[in-house]
């Protein structure tokens, strides 16, 4: 009974963790969680018109202070953006 209800209260404390936190905002991109279990993320949106970034390999939750690797760009990632130079990790994916 006592290892049923370890089981119960992890698959309890794992869902409150994926549902805590899907998306934050960092230097006005929007950060999308990808795999909360690796703890990736992707940039889903530019909350600004820019002409050069440089996109980190690695960011910090402001809420949670957690840190997750930078795997993908959305296809809306940059969208209206008149990109002249982008630097991008060896970590991004897709």
């Amino acid at each position: 009974m006592k290892k049923i209800s370890l089981l119960i209260l992890a698959m309890v404390c794992a869902m409150v963790t994926h549902a805590s936190e899907s998306e934050f905002i960092i230097d006005d991109f929007t950060f999308t969680v990808t795999n909360q279990f690796n703890r990736e993320v992707s940039i889903s949106e530019n909350n600004y018109f820019v002409e050069e970034v440089v996109i980190p390999s690695v960011v910090v939750s402001p809420e949670t202070g957690i840190s997750y690797t930078v795997t993908g760009i959305s296809e809306s990632g940059f969208f209206g953006c008149d990109l002249k130079h982008v630097t991008i990790p060896e970590t991004v994916r897709a």
